[in-house]
């Protein structure tokens, strides 16, 4: 059984542009910011051919033009003009296999495609990215038993087949799967629905057979961690950017994973990657995350959400609260060492903490809001309405 189409991918296609945007790119010996459509990939075969392009982004300008890509269909035997504008199949594709199954999605809105609907391609993605090859193989002969089963469930009468392929941050397992059903939207919608349910089940099996693993190797350390660069904070607010180069500036650890964020300068600008480590070792960057300007509590939210998602870990001792002022400082290292020894006198013969400051926006005629983050593994922290009030007495 065979897909009835033929994938490929252009020279031009390097590993490094998966996951961006297309004004993200760097633009590759060869390529001219003109007008022009570059293609990328394609599904083809002897009749036809559905195309991933991109138009680069134009210089700044009267005529400036906005980058994007697009998905269109040609044919050997006549002219098709049709096409599907601005998606984002690179900028959601982490590989070549879910670029390819990506692209398949968008084609079945083709006309041309109608004679080939009963064909579905499905990518099921188990993130590990610290498996060796015996673990690897584990989590391959876990997955695989039960994604036929599940499929089998679906309807039996459904031809399949399974390709598992480890890459950079786990394993992907791709998915071909045949049924006449597969015509009608509303059943492909709900087996792509069922097949998304299955892979979140097997991200929580996963997550539990990796910690064992670790647990196996001693790697496992149930006390929670944590780091936070107070000096990347003191300079955020200032007027000269320093010139970080990927320092990292807060990470939480956990039964011996470290995630956590770096950030970098390009150009005038910070930007920030989420990372994780094994044992303090074994640093893999997995994405870029949005422009947060600094703010600690919306860095929490994403290595919080790893925690949970990728590695089954709610860090259920680990408590965070903010109290917040408006007043006019003239550094906010300054002001982190006034409100520090406050809080320390007040309660910190009760608990173990650390803390953390952060400055907001201000004006002439409005003060600038100041946040100390308090960080334990002492649940009193959030629950002690005493020791809440004694807290915020202190500001």
């Amino acid at each position: 059984m065979n897909y009835p189409f033929k994938f490929r991918t252009e020279e031009t296609l390097h590993p490094s542009f998966y996951g961006k945007q297309v004004k993200d790119l760097k633009t590759p010996p060869g390529w001219s910011l003109t007008s022009h459509s570059i293609e990328l990939a394609s599904f083809y075969n002897e009749d036809i051919e559905f195309y991933l392009r991109v138009v680069p982004e134009g210089k700044p300008g009267k005529n400036y033009r906005e980058g994007y890509e697009f998905v269109g269909v040609k044919s050997s035997k006549q002219f098709v003009a049709f096409k599907t504008e601005k998606v984002n199949i690179l900028m959601n594709s982490d590989t070549k296999n879910e670029l390819m199954v990506n692209l398949s999605k968008v084609t079945r809105g083709f006309k041309e495609m109608e004679p080939h609907l009963n064909h579905v391609l499905e990518r099921v993605s188990i993130f590990y990215p610290f498996a060796g090859k015996v673990l690897q193989k584990k989590i391959i002969e876990h997955i695989l038993p039960k994604m036929e089963h599940k499929i089998q469930r679906f309807d039996n009468s459904i031809v399949f087949s399974i390709h598992a392929e480890p890459y950079k941050h786990g394993v992907e397992f791709i998915l071909h799967a045949e049924w006449n059903q597969f015509q009608r939207s509303n059943i492909e919608t709900e087996f792509r629905r069922h097949i998304r349910r299955f892979e979140s089940d097997m991200r929580q099996e996963i997550s539990l057979l990796t910690l064992e693993h670790r647990r196996k190797k001693g790697l496992v350390d149930e006390t929670i961690h944590w780091s936070i660069s107070q000096s990347f904070f003191n300079q955020v607010w200032t007027s000269f950017l320093a010139p970080y180069k990927k320092e990292e500036i807060v990470e939480i650890t956990s039964k011996g994973i470290s995630v956590g964020i770096e950030v970098s300068r390009i150009s005038d600008k910070y930007v920030y990657d989420l990372y994780v480590k094994e044992n303090g070792k074994n640093k893999k960057t997995i994405r870029r995350i949005s422009y947060i300007n600094g703010e600690l509590q919306k860095m929490l939210i994403p290595i919080q959400g790893m925690f949970r998602g990728e590695f089954a870990d709610a860090l259920e001792s680990f408590y965070v609260t903010n109290k917040t002022s408006r007043e006019y400082s003239d550094t906010l290292s300054e002001w982190y060492e006034k409100n520090m020894l406050r809080v320390v006198d007040a309660v910190g013969d009760a608990i173990g903490f650390n803390l953390y400051a952060e400055k907001g926006s201000g004006s002439d005629s409005v003060p600038q809001k100041h946040y100390l983050w308090i960080i334990t593994t002492d649940k009193r922290l959030t629950e002690s309405e005493k020791m809440q009030e004694a807290i915020l007495n202190c500001l």
